[in-house]
């Protein structure tokens, strides 16, 4: 990945600088094939959760990947979208309505909920355990469910507002509209106002 992306060095580089300016998590991603690949890890986890591995993958799963999505063109975009299957008109324009909020303020604010937790809580087996395949459906079968709940500040952000924040996370966008890297913010332990999750953003 180093030697056919040259941007990760950079990328890298200001996951450090994120971590060391905030005091928070933060990491590098990269789209491969049909995963997220994580490039790059930063700061020492502020809470007692757990921090994805260099090296890797997640599914490229809605709502997982949003702003990695979010500037693709029309079909790769419904592609991503088709892997829920058929949604409920008002799901459909709650995440339709989510990625123009990414796209207008450049950014992704993924909110704590119950089934991120249960995903962490995958994920730090995955990482334990090899990535054994038997965890891979269940995991999948989390991103769904995390479809169907508010898991993403959809519209404008409210300045006053308070926000219980899970990630904040930046694709870095080429001209023709792919996400070539994407940073990641995490290791919130309090609310934030939609003044702070700009600020980070």
């Amino acid at each position: 990945a180093l030697e056919t992306h040259p941007a990760i060095d950079r990328a890298r580089d200001e996951a450090r600088h994120l971590a060391e300016s905030l005091q928070l998590e933060c990491l590098a991603q990269m789209v491969c094939d049909d995963e997220i690949l994580i490039l790059a890890r930063a700061g020492r986890p502020r809470r007692f959760e757990f921090l994805p591995r260099v090296a890797q993958r997640l599914p490229l799963v809605p709502p997982i990947g949003a702003a990695l999505c979010a500037w693709a063109d029309e079909p790769t975009k419904q592609r991503w979208l088709d892997q829920l299957g058929p949604l409920p008109e008002g799901d459909m324009a709650r995440i339709s309505e989510a990625i123009d909020g990414i796209r207008s303020r450049g950014f992704d604010v993924g909110l704590e909920t119950p089934t991120r937790k249960e995903i962490a809580d995958l994920l730090a087996r995955n990482a334990h355990e090899g990535k054994p395949s038997e965890l891979e459906p269940m995991l999948t079968k989390l991103f769904t469910i995390l479809a169907y709940e508010d898991n993403q500040i959809v519209g404008s952000i409210d300045q006053e507002k308070l926000y219980s924040v899970n990630y904040v996370m930046a694709p870095v966008v080429n001209i023709h509209g792919e996400a070539q890297v994407c940073l990641t913010v995490l290791g919130f332990d309090a609310p934030l106002s939609g003044k702070q999750v700009q600020e980070i953003g």
